[in-house]
């Protein structure tokens, strides 16, 4: 009888322990998860912030260079800053003026009443607006007959530096001569200039 009075509280104990363990098994320590929950977010937060430089970067018209330097661990602050400079800046021409434009067909010799050698000039005053920036403008001049403009009989071409604030007149001349009353150049001959290449600046 005295046994089995003494095996009931060891019974018990083992028991309580039994239970102690299955549950620590069940549910493990909580001082692990905070931990791991940090780690977690931490996580989170780098990629966001790592996304976010390279949103940044692609809606400021970065190269492949700029998203590059992104990954390679370079300040996101100073890239995007130049992205975004550069971004600000565009290629624009420069300010200019033309005035002036002459054309004159002149007969240079007759034969029975019909021209066989006309010289036909073509003028026009360009002025460098810009107080800046000069450049090289080029022009392109082209004689045609009056009555038929898609007949360009001839093309010739003008270029030269402008200097800020400088004008200059370019000018093409086209001479023909020919034979017979629908030759050249006795018909009524004209001419027009067309601007080709204008100085560019940087604006930002």
């Amino acid at each position: 009888m005295k046994t089995r009075v003494l095996l009931i509280p060891i019974l018990i104990v083992a028991i309580l322990f039994v239970v102690v363990i299955f549950f620590q098994i069940i549910n493990p320590g909580t001082d692990k998860e905070p931990d791991q929950g940090a780690f977690k977010d931490s996580e989170n937060i780098d990629i966001e912030e790592e996304s976010g430089v390279s949103s940044k970067t692609g809606s400021g018209g970065a190269s492949g260079s700029g998203g590059a330097g992104v990954t390679t661990g370079e300040p996101s602050s100073g890239i995007t800053g130049l992205i975004t400079s550069s971004s600000k800046c565009e290629i624009l021409k420069i300010s200019y003026s033309a005035s002036n434009f002459n054309a004159e067909s002149v007969c240079n010799q007759y034969e029975n009443g019909i021209c066989i050698d006309k010289t036909v000039t073509c003028s026009i005053t360009i002025t460098n607006l810009d107080d800046e920036i000069g450049g090289i403008f080029k022009l392109a001049f082209r004689f045609f007959e009056r009555e038929n403009e898609e007949n360009i009989i001839h093309s010739t071409f003008s270029e030269s530096f402008l200097e800020p604030g400088s004008q200059q007149t370019f000018e093409g001349t086209f001479n023909v001569q020919s034979q017979g009353e629908n030759g050249n150049a006795n018909k009524d001959l004209t001419c027009f200039y067309r601007i080709l290449s204008i100085p560019q600046k940087e604006i930002c």
